[in-house]
């Protein structure tokens, strides 16, 4: 967060940086007519661009959606079927799977 006397540096060197640019006046004859130092200005100009710019991607906060936690532990039914292979993987078959699909699952893991 800007301290106030950063807001306040701020906003006088946009105030010339936008006097400059409805002037006419190229950047040096500006600098020139109101007692600045050229590459001091070059570079204010560009952090209020940079400023200006971020600013205007930066998402509300209004635009945060909500979201819903929900635990993630796996729900175990105790009649399922865990299998835990050499490997570290493991997955859980529900226990009305058929015999046949079990095989089915089994051969996929297994090839794998």
């Amino acid at each position: 967060m800007k301290s106030v006397s950063q807001e306040a540096r701020y906003t006088e060197r946009q105030k010339l940086v936008e006097a400059q640019e409805s002037s006419g006046l190229t950047q040096k004859e500006f600098c020139i007519q109101h007692g600045l130092v050229l590459s001091q200005f070059v570079y204010y100009r560009a952090l209020c661009k940079k400023i200006k710019s971020s600013s205007m991607h930066t998402n509300p906060v209004s635009s945060f959606t909500p979201i819903k936690v929900v635990s993630n532990e796996p729900r175990i039914n105790p009649a399922d079927i865990r299998i835990t292979l050499p490997n570290g993987f493991s997955c859980q078959i529900p226990h009305d799977y058929s015999p046949e699909r079990v095989r089915h699952l089994m051969q996929a893991l297994l090839s794998c």
